[in-house]
C-alpha cells in the first residue's frame, strides 16, 4: 500500500485564523558554537492539534520555549495574531512533562491560583475552577492535596490550571512521559476529549510515533543538527470524536507509524554519519 501524504490541513487552515506565525526563527548559541534551530517557517491555527516527533536534541522544546517567550531567538520573529510577540503573556499557556503544582495547596487552589493573581473575585473563581474540574474529571478530587492523588490526577490538574486562564494557544512539552502506559492512554482520552469540547490550538511536543498519531490534526517531524521542520503533515489517520482505540485499529496505523519512524531514523543516521 502507498502511502499518500497530504498538505490538506494547511490548505484548510487557510479559512481558520493564523494564531502563532513563526518566520525564519533562527537559535544559536555563539559561545559554544551551537546552532539549534535553523530558519523554521511555520504557522499555528485556531483549533490545530500539532504534534512534534523529533529525535532528541533536534531542538523541539527550545522551539517551545522560543514560542511561550522564555528564549529570545537569534533571527527572525515570533507573530501571535498578527503581532510580534516578544515575552510571556497570559495568550500562550505551557503544560511541561513535571505537573509543578503547589505541594501545600488543594487541588482546587492550584487549579484557581492564576485567577487569584488576576483579582478575579472570589465568587467568580469558585464557579469556574468547579467548571474547569469537572471538565478533567477531577470534581471529587478538589479538595485533596497533589500527595493524595495519581500521577495523572496531577497532570490533569495541571492542564485544568493552563485551560483556566483561557489562552488562546496550549504548548504541552512532553506532558505524559513520565506516566505509565495505562495512564497515559487514559491521559490521551481525556486530552483529547478536552481538545474537541475547547477547540484550543494545541502545540504537543512529543517522542511517541502511536502518540502523534493518536491524537494530532497535524503532525510536524524535525531533524537535528540544527534543528529544522522536515516533515509538516495532515494526520491521515484523524477522524472527528473517534475514540483513540478505534485510531489504532486502523489498516494504515502501522503503516504511518513505520514512515514517521524512519523520517525520525533518517535524521538520526544523518547525525551519526
Amino acid at each position: 500500500m502507498t502511502l499518500s501524504i497530504s498538505n490538506k490541513s494547511q490548505a484548510e487552515a487557510v479559512n481558520r485564523p493564523v494564531i502563532i506565525d513563526i518566520k525564519d526563527l533562527s537559535l544559536r548559541y555563539s559561545s559554544q558554537d551551537l546552532n539549534v534551530l535553523d530558519y523554521i517557517d511555520l504557522q499555528l491555527y485556531e483549533k490545530d492539534f500539532v504534534c512534534v516527533l523529533g529525535p532528541s536534541g533536534c531542538g523541539k522544546s527550545s522551539l517551545l520555549n522560543v514560542i511561550a517567550g522564555f528564549q529570545k531567538q537569534s533571527t527572525g520573529e515570533v507573530m501571535m495574531n498578527g503581532k510580534t510577540r516578544k515575552k510571556p503573556n497570559a495568550d500562550i499557556g505551557v503544560v511541561f512533562q513535571h505537573h509543578n503544582l503547589f505541594p501545600w495547596l488543594s487541588i482546587e487552589k492550584n487549579v484557581a491560583f492564576g485567577l487569584k493573581m488576576k483579582g478575579v473575585p472570589k465568587k467568580a473563581r469558585k464557579q469556574t475552577v468547579s467548571y474547569y474540574l469537572e471538565l478533567v474529571g477531577l470534581s471529587a478530587a478538589a479538595k485533596k492535596l497533589p500527595y493524595q492523588v495519581s500521577g495523572g490526577m496531577k497532570q490533569r490538574a495541571a492542564i485544568a490550571r493552563t485551560l483556566i486562564t483561557d489562552p488562546k494557544v496550549i504548548l504541552m512539552d512532553e506532558p505524559f512521559s513520565a506516566l505509565d502506559a495505562i495512564t497515559r492512554v487514559s491521559m490521551q482520552n481525556h486530552l483529547l476529549e478536552i481538545w474537541r469540547k475547547t477547540k484550543k490550538c494545541i502545540f504537543f511536543i512529543t517522542h511517541d510515533v502511536e502518540e502523534a498519531l493518536l491524537l494530532g490534526t497535524r503532525i510536524v517531524v524535525m531533524q537535528s543538527n540544527p534543528g529544522r521542520v522536515i516533515v509538516d503533515m495532515q494526520n491521515p489517520l484523524i477522524r472527528q470524536n473517534k475514540p483513540i482505540e478505534s485510531i489504532k485499529r486502523e489498516k494504515e496505523f502501522n503503516k504511518w507509524s513505520d514512515y514517521l519512524l524512519s523520517c525520525i531514523s533518517d535524521t538520526e543516521s544523518e547525525i551519526e554519519a
